[in-house]
């Protein structure tokens, strides 16, 4: 068995020069860089904007490249209690890729305000207590 491989590494290394491998491989190297640098390029970490005004959150993360999308939350939670009225209070969006460390241009992110009646009840003692 082993001879057989050393004749095929032979044999791959007198029919192939290096000039050929590189002229064959470079063009796939060179074409290969070029799409992971557009897709690096095309990517971007989301910004934390909680505690922001929404309108100025939408603004930062528009600038980005990302699509916004303001919501109202209607139902409490003992993490709001911090925010006042107008502020964002809780952002959603796809999960970040590993590797690329960000979302695509254009991802949607949507992101939550909540009115004074709801940051109340966030502030109760018994929501508090209950949750």
């Amino acid at each position: 068995m082993g001879l057989i491989k050393n004749l095929g590494k032979m044999a791959r290394q007198s029919l192939v020069s290096d000039d050929t491998v590189h002229a064959v491989i470079s063009p796939i190297v060179q074409k290969t860089t070029e799409a992971v640098e557009k897709t690096v390029d095309n990517n971007v970490k989301v910004p934390n904007v909680l505690g922001m005004q929404a309108k100025e959150a939408k603004d930062v993360l528009e600038s980005l490249g990302l699509k916004v999308s303001i919501l109202q939350q209607r139902t409490p939670n003992k993490k709001y209690a911090q925010y006042a009225p107008g502020e964002v209070v809780e952002m959603e969006y796809d999960t970040p890729s590993l590797i690329l460390k960000g979302v695509h241009k254009g991802s949607l992110v949507k992101i939550y305000t909540a009115d004074e009646s709801v940051l109340t009840k966030s502030k109760s003692w018994r929501y508090k207590l209950l949750s």
